[in-house]
């Protein structure tokens, strides 16, 4: 079969057809023709079911030819009506082909009362034939524009998610070499501790680069890294808990969803060693919480909450479930649904 053609779609319909025709004329003939023997009907169908296939082909090869010279997509209504027409001519070309030989081989009876009846036989054998390769086509077109589309949404879901990335990491490494400074002339052997855990966190970003989803035990163990530098930067004002179920270390989160989340967290609220930030990461059944205590300052910082809508946008298209957020009185929560 030729490309474009569902071979095995086509091949059931080619036999449907041609079985319904074949009773189908087998029931006229009788019906007109009784006396007609029985040996004299078995060559009748065989003949016919010859025909059909005959006439499938030669259908077939003209619905190339058209989807060549006049695809589809550009000329859909008239192209179809050109199919049909064409099919129609070629099916009773052929009939008159066929009878002359059989009529001149076999002598079976004409009558001319039924020619009207082939006539319409004809035609919806054609128009029959031609439905299959047309609606065919526009399944195939169809299949083919959803993969592109579906192609075209992860091409979008990459640059979403390595855009908020990089909204991450320049703030992240402006304030790390702000903190890692005031470490180097303090407590050089601290700093070098930083160093070893900032070398760690940026080794887990450069190897799960091209990793939109991750698991959640690699997760968190990124975060306990980047919980170290958090805490050798503010000390005990900030408090980061995390209280995950082992079985649900195995499923799966967006990568880097925690530290967005984290400093997400620090951006909207002051800390000090007296009312500490306290961050919260456990599980429920189906979802991964991130909650922290509220403490907005008098100043509150600008945000379009971009970096929220995105991660929204990643999570409903991963997962088909909806990121939830809950700012609460006293919390704020964002429950993440496992992937």
């Amino acid at each position: 079969m030729q490309k474009g053609i569902n071979v095995q779609q086509t091949f059931f319909w080619r036999w449907i057809i041609t079985l319904v025709v074949v009773i189908v004329s087998w029931l006229v003939r009788a019906n007109v023709m009784p006396s007609m023997p029985v040996q004299v009907h078995l060559f009748a169908s065989v003949i016919l079911v010859v025909v059909i296939q005959c006439v499938w082909y030669l259908l077939l090869l003209v619905h190339h030819l058209l989807n060549r010279w006049l695809p589809l997509e550009r000329f859909q209504y008239g192209r179809i009506v050109l199919q049909l027409v064409i099919g129609v001519g070629l099916v009773i070309c052929v009939r008159y082909l066929v009878f002359l030989v059989v009529y001149d081989f076999r002598e079976i009876p004409k009558k001319h009362e039924v020619n009207g009846m082939i006539y319409l036989a004809n035609t919806l054998i054609s128009v029959s034939i031609n439905l299959v390769f047309i609606s065919d086509e526009f399944i195939k077109r169809w299949r083919q524009s959803f993969e592109r589309a579906a192609v075209l949404e992860q091409e979008k879901l990459h640059m979403q998610y390595h855009h908020l990335k990089n909204q991450v990491d320049p703030q992240f490494l402006s304030h790390t070499i702000s903190s890692l400074d005031n470490l180097v002339t303090s407590d050089p052997g601290l700093a070098s501790q930083f160093i070893g855990h900032l070398a760690k966190v940026y080794r887990y970003v450069l190897q799960h680069d091209e990793n939109i989803v991750v698991k959640i035990g690699q997760e968190i163990t990124f975060i306990e890294h980047y919980r170290t530098l958090m805490q050798d930067r503010f000390g005990d004002a900030i408090q980061i808990e995390v209280d995950v179920a082992s079985p649900v270390l195995q499923k799966g989160v967006v990568m880097v969803t925690l530290q967005m989340l984290i400093d997400n967290a620090i951006k909207h609220n002051i800390m000090t060693v007296e009312q500490p930030l306290k961050i919260q990461i456990y599980n429920d059944e189906d979802h991964l919480i991130i909650s922290n205590n509220k403490q907005a300052p008098m100043l509150r910082a600008s945000s379009e909450k971009k970096g929220l809508s995105q991660l929204q946008h990643l999570y409903k298209i991963l997962s088909g479930k909806d990121l939830q957020v809950k700012d609460e009185q006293e919390t704020f929560k964002v429950v993440l649904p496992m992937l």
